[in-house]
């Protein structure tokens, strides 16, 4: 088997997957790939050396599994991006038969990649008033998609690729809701029109856009709540490219390092911080779970649990003063 057929395995599963949007996709579409190739150099490998017993993913076996992810250690890929791999892989290879991923939790003769669990990645209020000084400095169109991104993605909770593809027809100013219009896992786990809020302090800011968005398309119908204009003069949905190009210039200018998805994580976190229950901030994030959003968005911080645990014993003191004998 040639390293190419292997690969060439990837696109019939790709192709049969539901509930993915595009860059997601593309980012499991690039893992497997990278699989693939680590299985055909392991297979060739030298008599003595790391070796798998074959690069048939019918028959991958659970040696086979240890020895990959006993390359990736070697390699030193983080346990975080080992288990990316290997959960991208076990999807594949249960779609061709192969469930071996799924036995890794039954051995404990194989070393399995351990994330050590890290709080989220969260802007500071700081970092969020200089990103906001920034983007007001930046001109024309780029400008205004600047300085909705940085007003409305920590106010709302809005993935990278819901913000991209969310259309204006789902933006509701007067109950200030997002109906979003592709949200993540959507015909998996996740349906079309599922409510995201729209904070006080981003409110303004998206007023703001929508009026320059109606001067940018100058009387042009355009379904995209962020539309973008190609040289050939043609309007479609930003892309995910051009957003991120537009989040280096806002880095660039506020000296802020930051990732488009760190607002979402900064969204809850901040309402987490101002006390608002996390069953409320998780239905906001459109979390199936409170787990999900205790275990990857936001944590109630040591002392806000210190601060709760000595209000629910606060009593106020009584001072006993024995009165003086006449």
């Amino acid at each position: 088997m040639e390293v190419h057929t292997l690969v060439a395995s990837i696109e019939p599963y790709l192709a049969k997957l539901k509930g993915y949007d595009a860059e997601t996709v593309k980012d499991m579409r690039r893992r497997l790939r990278n699989v693939c190739r680590d299985i055909w150099e392991l297979w060739h490998a030298p008599a003595g050396r790391l070796r798998v017993a074959t690069a048939d993913i019918h028959t991958l076996s659970i040696e086979d599994i240890g020895a990959l992810i006993e390359h990736w250690r070697r390699q030193g890929l983080k346990p975080a991006y080992q288990l990316k791999l290997l959960n991208a892989l076990k999807g594949f290879l249960i779609y061709y038969g192969n469930p071996v991923v799924l036995d890794l939790k039954y051995t404990t003769t194989i070393q399995k990649p351990k994330v050590t669990r890290k709080d989220p990645d969260v802007l500071t209020a700081d970092d969020c008033e200089r990103l906001r000084a920034a983007a007001n400095t930046m001109e024309g169109w780029r400008g205004s998609v600047g300085r909705l991104m940085v007003a409305l993605l920590p106010h709302s909770g809005l993935r990278p690729s819901e913000f991209c593809t969310q259309e204006l027809a789902g933006v509701d100013t007067r109950k200030w809701q997002i109906a979003v219009t592709h949200p993540k896992g959507e015909d998996k786990y996740a349906n079309s029109g599922e409510p995201a809020p729209i904070t006080p302090p981003a409110r303004q800011a998206v007023l703001d856009f929508l009026t320059e968005r109606q001067a940018y398309l100058n009387g042009e119908r355009q379904a995209a709540l962020v539309p973008w204009r190609s040289p050939d003069g043609s309007v479609d949905f930003i892309g995910v490219a051009t957003l991120r190009r537009v989040k280096y210039e806002v880095e660039a200018i506020s000296g802020v390092k930051f990732k488009v998805k760190d607002f979402r994580s900064t969204f809850g976190q901040t309402y987490i911080d101002k006390e608002v229950d996390t069953p409320s901030v998780s239905k906001a994030m459109r979390h199936s779970s409170t787990k999900t959003t205790e275990q990857y968005y936001g944590r109630i911080r040591s002392e806000m649990a210190f601060k709760h645990l000595e209000q629910a014993d606060q009593k106020p003191l009584v001072q006993v003063v024995s009165s003086a004998s006449h």
